[in-house]
């Protein structure tokens, strides 16, 4: 069951998507910062919709932020990733499977080392 605090998360992790795809240096200076907020949306217990956007805009940020700083960011959160599509199968979500696989497939092509070990 989704919240208001869920829907006011999802609508930030879907800015921030947005931010990183047509504005990524504007997020530079919190690079440090975002990796832990990206792991506690991918992490989200109450919902799947919040799990989706911070896929989707961790995917955004690691093609935007190109093979140095997107590989940087993206490496700890490939599980985490995996753990979304897993658990948008495991609740029979067709559609939420779709765009998580679409958007990990973009990154996988674009940046074939982000998932592979250093």
């Amino acid at each position: 069951m989704s919240t208001s605090t869920d829907e006011h998360r999802e609508t930030g992790y879907e800015l921030l998507d947005k931010v990183a795809e047509y504005r990524a240096f504007m997020l530079t200076p919190f690079a440090d910062q975002l990796p832990p907020m990206l792991l506690e949306g991918l992490q989200n217990s109450t919902s799947s919709l919040v799990r989706l956007a911070a896929l989707k805009a961790t995917c955004s940020m690691v093609l935007e932020m190109g093979p140095n700083g997107g590989h940087t960011l993206f490496q700890p959160l490939v599980e985490p990733l995996l753990h979304v599509v897993e658990a948008s199968i495991k609740e029979e979500n067709e559609t939420a499977a779709q765009e998580a696989m679409s958007a990990l497939a973009r990154v996988t092509e674009e940046v074939p080392k982000n998932f592979v070990n250093p």
